[in-house]
């Protein structure tokens, strides 16, 4: 029996009018690659992108960017893309149905090269409650989004499975509660520790700034300052760090008899800086020395050392020390 060849075959099939298909389509496979921040730095690193959007991506311009995986093969350049922020599945007709609420449209995005961009305002405005609301909840929201490829925009449809994936991303745009403050005033030469309480929220780092003139302490509690006239102090803290030391001549420039206040805020994950607490005084005073506290020692004898050596002074401190260790 003669061998039809394949061009032959196909042709046969198509004129008797039977389906031939092109191959099954690949699983759309899909994973956000980077946040591009309001700054306009590309945050591709895993860590960075679970931390997410934070206010500050709120108030500018930031960017989702999303890229299919090698040798996934997307059936056409347009992406239509829904979300929730519930645990509905936006791969239904269902919950892609206008009065259902459940899922939220967000646009259709060219596939441009190997990815595609979702602005965080697209996001914001498809919500049913606006994600860059800063009375929106303090942990954050997770937002799944699912996208669909070859199926037009706005889709209500039935989708297959295969051209579609889902996603996420968290967008928290609220800080911390302001810390409270174990202190209101300070007074060291060079060195004071500022000290506070944990917040209630987890993975928190703190922040300390300084400027102004203070002159009496305040009450610890949330202050409304200008943020842009306040210097950071070194770096943020590590993880729930509860104080930090640090040097009023060289760390804060105060000169003796000067002060300054120094405020405390919260970091969260999301990089949201909190409310901030204070003032507390810090205040640049001269340390006093052993002799310094006794009016008997002389000059000459305090002149080598904290202890004066003269033979009173000795025998001062011998004698407090002897009491001192006999003190049960």
């Amino acid at each position: 029996m003669a061998r039809l060849s394949t061009t032959r075959l196909l042709l046969t099939l198509a004129t008797v009018g039977l389906l031939v298909p092109s191959g099954a389509l690949a699983q759309l496979d899909l994973s956000v690659t980077a946040l591009i921040k309001a700054s306009g730095d590309d945050c591709s690193v895993n860590e960075c992108i679970n931390r997410g959007f934070n206010a500050n991506d709120c108030a500018g311009t930031a960017t989702l960017e999303v890229q299919p995986a090698n040798g996934t093969t997307v059936p056409s350049n347009m992406i239509d893309v829904w979300m929730t922020t519930g645990t509905g599945d936006c791969s239904t007709t269902e919950a892609r149905n206008p009065m259902s609420a459940t899922c939220q449209n967000v646009g259709c995005y060219d596939l441009e090269g190997d990815s595609f961009l979702i602005p965080l305002s697209d996001i914001d405005a498809a919500a049913s409650t606006p994600l860059c609301d800063d009375s929106s909840t303090r942990a954050g929201l997770n937002v799944n989004l699912y996208a669909f490829a070859g199926v037009g925009c706005n889709n209500q449809d039935a989708v297959d499975a295969d051209a579609t994936d889902n996603f996420a991303v968290r967008v928290d745009a609220v800080g911390p509660v302001a810390p409270t403050l174990n202190n209101d005033s300070l007074s060291g030469d060079t060195s004071v520790t500022v000290g506070w309480e944990t917040g209630s929220e987890a993975n928190l780092t703190y922040r300390l700034l300084y400027g102004g003139s203070c002159t009496s302490g305040g009450d610890g509690g949330t202050v409304t300052v200008d943020r842009d006239s306040l210097t950071q102090l070194g770096a943020d803290t590590d993880l729930m760090t509860t104080s930090r030391r640090v040097n009023p001549a060289e760390g804060l420039g105060l000169e003796l008899g000067e002060s300054v206040a120094v405020y405390v805020a919260a970091v969260d994950v999301a990089g949201n800086e909190g409310d901030l607490a204070g003032p507390i005084c810090v205040n640049r005073v001269e340390a006093l020395g052993f002799c310094d506290e006794f009016s008997d020692c002389d000059s000459g004898g305090c002149s080598a050392g904290p202890v004066g050596h003269t033979a009173f002074g000795g025998s001062l401190f011998l004698l407090v020390l002897f009491v001192l260790r006999r003190k049960p």
